[in-house]
């Protein structure tokens, strides 16, 4: 296969061959931003598409695209790249695929990967915080419109009052590698297709989103806020929902394995959770 390091200019041939779920991998905006990270790979060979990324020395899979139909010889080309760059590789799949190999070879061994997984939200849920199991968040909602004179207004020019706030927040190298990344969406938000929506207290900045708005969806790219202010990552939450109202789904993309957003993810009571699997080297 003949790989080249994904750019910009991949962005039409990704969107023809990613696939119709709403997973992050098939965000051509949030594949491209992490590859300024994580060096990242596209290759199309059989009219499928191929992408991985370099991380510690390892070839990272993204989940494929292609029919079930090729799943086998997908993987096994994946392997046989890995090998040929004297590489270990993890591949990724989608849960249906995963239960589509176990149906015709439950000999595949597959890892379910917690940390990759998306949580997939109803707008109109997080928009009014409907239901018993949102009270909580109902609860904070209350608080903090009674307790703050907030404004949630579209980013206009703000680039080095955010910086500045994002400064505010750093507290660790994952802090650092994340502010990069937010930085660069912010840079690039008319390229990229991206929307950037502040939350003010008292003209303050306490928190900002950025998003992507798909054809029925609506995927949150970066979130960040001052948790000094009550309630405020639920407060971010449902105003990013009532700038969506014409959408049906919200990607909050997965927990990066941090055990407290994962609880937090959860608490938002997602009305689905799109697992996947990943095949370990085992050499």
């Amino acid at each position: 296969m003949q790989f080249h390091k994904l750019t910009f200019d991949d962005y039409q041939v990704f969107k023809k061959y990613s696939g119709k779920d709403i997973n992050y991998e098939n965000s051509f905006i949030t594949v491209y931003i992490w590859s300024k990270v994580y060096e990242t790979f596209m290759a199309i060979e059989d009219d499928c598409m191929y992408l991985y990324s370099i991380m510690e020395g390892i070839c990272e899979f993204d989940p494929p695209t292609c029919p079930n139909s090729f799943l086998l010889k997908w993987i096994d080309n994946c392997v046989a790249y890995s090998k040929q760059m004297h590489n270990k590789y993890h591949i990724t799949i989608l849960q249906h695929q995963y239960e589509y190999l176990q149906s015709i070879n439950s000999s595949l061994k597959f890892e379910q990967c917690l940390w990759k997984q998306d949580y997939i939200y109803k707008i109109d849920d997080l928009s009014e915080f409907k239901g018993s199991k949102l009270q909580s968040k109902r609860n904070l909602w209350y608080q903090f419109n009674d307790k703050y004179k907030y404004e949630f207004l579209p980013y206009n020019n703000d680039y080095d009052a955010l910086k500045a706030f994002l400064e505010e927040l750093k507290k660790d190298s994952d802090r650092d590698l994340l502010e990069k990344l937010d930085l660069l969406a912010l840079e690039n938000l008319t390229k990229f297709g991206l929307e950037c929506f502040i939350l003010y207290i008292n003209k303050q900045i306490a928190g900002f989103c950025i998003f992507k708005r798909e054809e029925t969806s609506v995927e949150i790219v970066f979130e960040k806020a001052n948790t000094k202010y009550q309630g405020v990552y639920a407060a971010l939450v449902k105003l990013e929902a009532e700038k969506n109202t014409d959408k049906i789904y919200m990607n909050r993309q997965d927990d990066l394995g941090i055990e407290g957003l994962r609880r937090s993810k959860k608490s938002y009571n997602p009305i689905r959770i799109i697992d996947k699997y990943i095949m370990v080297d085992p050499t």
